[in-house]
């Protein structure tokens, strides 16, 4: 047995246990930087957990769907204590105890929190139990998230909201320092421009005429269409960059553009990142303070050598080395993209989210410090976890702007960050989006 202490918790470890002392080292600090953030800790520790088997480990990943039990709040938080979250119950991730459903301050708590934010972050699961869908991402329904009901919840953070209030009845005094809610604006590029030929005018008359059925009004489309072929700064897809760039500063932000380098391929469209076009389009980001990244292509997502060239094509298309990277398709492995990552210097990732529902793929709204599965070891480069994209939004049966607000106030409660993407062509399909990205986040705001 091995008790490791960090700040104001505590962590026994057995023999026999699912963690060893590299992986409890990373996740102690992890988890007191969700229940602290950059607050020390003076004295004993106030919290102590025990370490889960790998045996229940296992058990828990393998059980059937819905049947992880929730514990209610009022059991296992101080007397007293006024939640911030909109539920009075959390699943019980990782239990160790034989009562799982209770905590009175005094022996272990009764959830291995520390193994459950290691499995969380570092998507352990996705590592040990690849379930890959037709485009070699890991199945959205398939984790313990998605079958639990717990993928809508930053249950990370809210759990370490349950450790924090114990962390305070112990020390009256003691205050945690955390970043405040904010709200990040993404946009992956994966076409620069709509309107790239004849062929595509004809698809864009051919969409308004027989989808969206606008009759004479179809035929704006081959106005707009030609019009864009002979000036590029009339294309719609080219025209949103003013719109979103406008959309974040009101806001009070600046956005991220995530520009791809990739050849014409099958799954990647392919545009010159050495044309006027996109160094007209670069300079009008960086001007205004908003910041470029890149998105790596469908092919090199596996392959070293087309990622290593599509990197050096964009090092040299923007002259800057520093910038960080969101996988097209979501293309991250675990256990592999974020060691690539760092080895080729990437200051961050922001891959780790959902291409068909909006959510939490690593349980947490916090920006965390990557980690190699393989070599055990904590890694340089920031995960910036993404929240919600446009498609999954506008797919979804309830409305963009009540879905906004409910992740808002998600992420307001346990001071995260609500990252949403909107690409540069959703303006053109869906003009009110950005508007009701807006209402939504308003609403969460005022209520």
């Amino acid at each position: 047995m091995k008790t490791i202490v960090h700040q104001g918790i505590s962590y026994r470890l057995e023999s026999d246990s699912f963690l060893n002392e590299a992986q409890a080292l990373y996740a102690l600090e992890q988890l007191w930087r969700l229940v602290a953030g950059t607050a020390g800790w003076e004295g004993a520790a106030a919290v102590e957990f025990k370490a889960i088997r790998s045996i229940d480990v296992e058990r828990m990943l393998d059980s059937e769907a819905n049947s992880m039990p929730w514990v209610a709040l009022c059991d296992v938080a101080p007397a007293g204590w006024a939640s911030p979250i909109d539920t009075d119950r959390l699943p019980v991730l990782c239990s160790v105890g034989h009562d799982s459903r209770s905590y009175t301050g005094s022996a272990h708590f009764p959830l291995d929190l520390v193994a459950a934010t290691f499995i969380q972050l570092t998507r352990w699961e996705e590592w040990t139990r690849p379930d890959l869908d037709m485009f070699g991402c890991h199945k959205e329904d398939s984790s313990v998230a998605a079958r639990q009901g717990f993928r809508d919840r930053p249950v990370l953070d809210e759990w370490a909201l349950v450790v924090r209030a114990w962390l305070k009845q112990s020390h009256g005094r003691w205050k945690e320092q955390l970043a405040p809610y904010r709200v990040e604006f993404s946009h992956d590029i994966d076409v620069l421009r709509y309107y790239d030929g004849p062929a595509r005018v004809a698809r864009g008359v051919a969409r308004k005429l027989f989808k969206e059925r606008l009759g004479l009004a179809s035929f704006g489309a081959l106005l707009e269409g030609v019009s864009a072929l002979g000036d590029p700064e009339r294309d719609p897809c080219v025209k949103a960059f003013q719109t979103l760039m406008e959309f974040s500063e009101s806001r009070g932000t600046r956005g991220t553009f995530f520009f791809m380098a990739a050849k014409p391929a099958k799954h990647d469209v392919g545009y010159a990142v050495d044309s006027p076009l996109f160094e007209a389009i670069r300079d009008r980001i960086r001007d205004r303070g908003h910041h470029l990244g890149w998105h790596p292509g469908f092919e090199a997502a596996e392959d070293d050598a087309v990622f290593a060239a599509e990197l050096d094509r964009y090092s040299r298309a923007i002259a800057s080395s520093d910038f960080g990277v969101r996988h097209h398709f979501l293309r991250w492995r675990a256990g592999y993209s974020w060691r690539r990552l760092a080895m080729h210097s990437r200051a961050f990732d922001a891959s780790v989210g959902y291409n068909y529902c909006v959510g939490f793929r690593a349980s947490t709204a916090e920006p965390y410090p990557a980690f190699d599965l393989m070599r055990d070891m904590p890694l340089q480069l920031l995960v910036k976890p993404l929240i919600a994209m446009d498609g999954p939004l506008l797919r979804h049966a309830t409305p963009v702007a009540e879905h906004v607000a409910l992740l808002a106030r998600r992420c307001a409660a346990v001071s995260g960050c609500l990252s949403i993407l909107v690409h540069n062509y959703s303006p053109m399909y869906e003009p009110g989006l950005l508007s009701a990205i807006a209402q939504g986040l308003d609403n969460a705001r005022h209520r």
